[in-house]
């Protein structure tokens, strides 16, 4: 139970995040300078969005599991799938998700295409371009091997 526990609190933090970032990047959508950088001078409502009445954009990209993914229907799927979803059907706002390779979702972004992107990871070059909310994932890669496996390559 504690567990669960836990994982509920987990999870309503990465939400929070993200809705902070989506939020953000609403807010910021119309002061999008020629070069792609925000004037932070001149913010506006996210309301506008809200009556203009249009679908929020993005699109993901397949096979990065557990994040974002076609499903075995070919609909986009997966763990930040789920919580744009939640987050629009609680802004009462409509999602549409595309499905398309990495360079075309950053194109789009870059061009205005789609309004946003659910997994980037910030560099020195994309902070030139984009303006990143607070993560709401972090991960950290490593290199597994079983013991088993080590103790037979090393003893030899």
């Amino acid at each position: 139970m504690h567990l669960l526990t836990n994982q509920k609190k987990i999870y309503a933090k990465v939400l929070s995040s993200f809705i902070f970032m989506v939020v953000l990047l609403l807010t910021l959508k119309d002061n999008w300078s020629t070069a792609g950088k925000v004037s932070l001078n001149n913010l506006t409502v996210p309301g506008n969005i809200l009556a203009q009445n249009k679908p929020l954009k993005t699109i993901i990209v397949d096979n990065h599991y557990p994040y974002t993914f076609a499903n075995q229907q070919g609909q986009p799927d997966g763990f930040s799938v789920d919580l744009m979803k939640a987050l629009t059907q609680v802004m009462g706002l409509e999602l549409e998700i595309k499905i398309d390779t990495w360079e075309l979702a950053m194109d789009a972004l870059e061009t205005g295409e789609i309004d946003f992107l659910p997994m980037m990871a910030s560099s020195k070059k994309r902070d030139l371009s984009f303006d990143f909310s607070v993560p709401h994932t972090v991960a950290y890669d490593a290199f597994l091997q079983s013991k088993m496996e080590i103790n037979l390559f090393w003893t030899a």
